[in-house]
C-alpha cells in the first residue's frame, strides 16, 4: 500500500466536529474548517460541523486532498461521514472514503449496551462507551482505545502531554497546548504517530501534524470561512504544483 495513502488515511480518520455549546434542537452550533497542507503547501481542506438534536449530537465531515505533481494529479482522497453522540460516546456512524481509488465503508450503530461496526475488513462488536479519532472532542486525549472512522479499526492508543506551544495559524502564531496521540498499528499495520494543538484551555482544536511518505509532513490548520468552493481549491492546487 502507498505510505502517504496510509498516512494520509490515519489522519483523516476522522473524526468530526466542534465546541460543546448548548444549542436548540437541530441548530449547528459551531464549525472547524481546516485548510490541509504538505510541506506547507496547499493540498486541500477538511471540514466539520456539529448540531443538536435534543441530547443527540450529529457530527458531519467531509474532506477532500489533491496532491499535484507537475499539474498531475498523483494521489487524490475524498472522506464523509456522519456520527451521533450522546453523553461523549458514539452511538452511530455512516463513512465513506476513496483513497486514491480504494473504497472503504464504515457502518456502525450502538444495541444496548455495544458498538456493532461493519466494514471492509469484516464485523465486529465494541462494549462500552467508543470514540472516534474526534480531535475536536478532547476528551479522546484520555481515551485509550479509539475507533478509526475510515477502517473500523478499534485500536490502542497513548496520548502525551508535551506542555505549552505556539503554533502558526496562517500568518499568526496563538498561545496552544501541545499534545502526541500515538496509536497501535491497525489492520494494515499501520501506527498512527500525530501531533495536536489545541487552545490554551484544551478546548478548541487548532492544529494537527503527522509525517507522510519521504519525510514530508502534513499539516491540518485552522481557517475561517470553510474552503469548499472548486474555486479556492483550485487555486489551492495551482500553488501546490508550483
Amino acid at each position: 500500500m502507498n505510505r502517504m495513502s496510509v498516512k494520509i488515511r490515519a489522519v483523516s480518520v476522522l473524526l468530526a466536529a466542534a465546541l460543546m455549546m448548548p444549542v436548540s434542537a437541530s441548530q449547528v452550533s459551531s464549525s472547524y474548517n481546516f485548510r490541509v497542507l504538505l510541506d506547507e503547501k496547499p493540498i486541500g481542506y477538511h471540514e466539520f460541523e456539529l448540531s443538536h438534536e435534543d441530547a443527540i449530537k450529529r457530527v458531519s465531515s467531509t474532506a477532500k486532498f489533491d496532491v499535484k505533481l507537475l499539474f498531475i494529479t498523483a494521489f487524490k482522497y475524498r472522506h464523509s461521514s456522519s456520527e451521533r453522540w450522546q453523553d461523549n460516546c458514539l452511538t452511530g456512524i455512516e463513512a465513506q472514503t476513496n483513497s486514491n481509488g480504494k473504497r472503504q465503508n464504515v457502518n456502525a450503530q450502538r444495541v444496548d449496551d455495544a458498538l456493532r461496526i461493519n466494514s471492509s475488513s469484516g464485523t465486529r462488536q465494541v462494549d462500552g462507551c467508543v470514540q472516534t479519532f474526534a480531535y475536536w472532542n478532547p476528551s479522546i486525549l484520555e481515551a485509550s482505545q479509539l475507533l478509526n472512522s475510515q477502517t473500523g479499526d478499534y485500536v490502542d492508543v497513548e496520548v502525551t502531554s508535551l506542555g505549552t506551544d505556539r503554533v502558526k495559524l496562517g500568518d499568526t502564531e496563538v498561545e496552544a497546548r501541545k499534545f502526541k496521540l500515538k496509536s497501535a498499528p491497525d489492520y494494515d499495520g499501520e501506527p498512527v504517530d500525530i501531533t495536536l494543538w489545541y487552545d490554551p484551555s484544551v478546548e478548541q482544536w487548532l492544529a494537527l501534524e503527522s509525517a507522510a511518505k519521504g519525510d514530508r509532513m502534513l499539516r491540518y490548520e485552522r481557517i475561517n470561512p470553510p474552503l469548499r468552493s472548486d474555486s479556492s481549491l483550485n487555486d489551492a492546487n495551482t500553488r501546490a504544483s508550483r
